[in-house]
């Protein structure tokens, strides 16, 4: 585990297994409700994502991140057009991307840069590819939050008063 992993990627890899395997986290079925709107709350949010165990790129990083901060490991939220993940900058060493929409794939920059088409000008410019502060990343969550719920069918479905508390807990 964490505390016998004696390199970063060891280190990195025994995160993956505790959260992914060990805990169970998991990619939630279906597509992000970013196009539906449906179950953006359980699959975005930390909340959702802790009760249901199950979420997409934002909801899974944030769970990823935390865990890595918790034992002092240097993750940063990353954003890519349309997607989230996780990045470990450690000096003097090759970073480590982490795929936690696939159970926590490690990437390398390449991979990351070639697999989301990511052109030298997108990389270049300071929005994607770069790590996220944290309130720079809650922005991000409202803001897919907010989205999410005008997307719903029917409009905006609005939350239940617990919902709302919830909600409000999370920002």
């Amino acid at each position: 585990g964490w505390r016998n992993a004696k390199s970063n990627e060891e280190k990195v890899k025994a995160l993956v297994k505790a959260v992914f395997a060990t805990h169970g986290f998991k990619k939630a079925p279906g597509q992000a409700p970013m196009i539906s709107g449906r179950g953006i709350y359980t699959t975005y949010s930390l909340p959702g994502v802790l009760e249901g165990k199950q979420g997409y790129c934002e909801g899974l990083s944030t769970i990823f991140m935390l865990v890595s901060e918790h034992v002092k490991l240097p993750v940063s939220i990353i954003n890519l057009p349309v997607h989230t993940m996780c990045r470990v900058d450690i000096p003097g060493s090759d970073s480590i991307w982490v795929e936690c929409l696939r159970q926590g794939d490690i990437k390398t920059e390449k991979d990351v840069y070639e697999g989301y088409n990511l052109r030298p000008a997108a990389r270049n410019s300071g929005v994607y590819a770069a790590p996220l502060s944290k309130k720079q990343f809650l922005n991000l969550h409202v803001n897919a939050l907010v989205y999410g719920l005008i997307q719903q069918e029917g409009g905006i479905a609005p939350f239940t008063m617990k919902q709302l508390t919830r909600l409000a807990d999370v920002i």
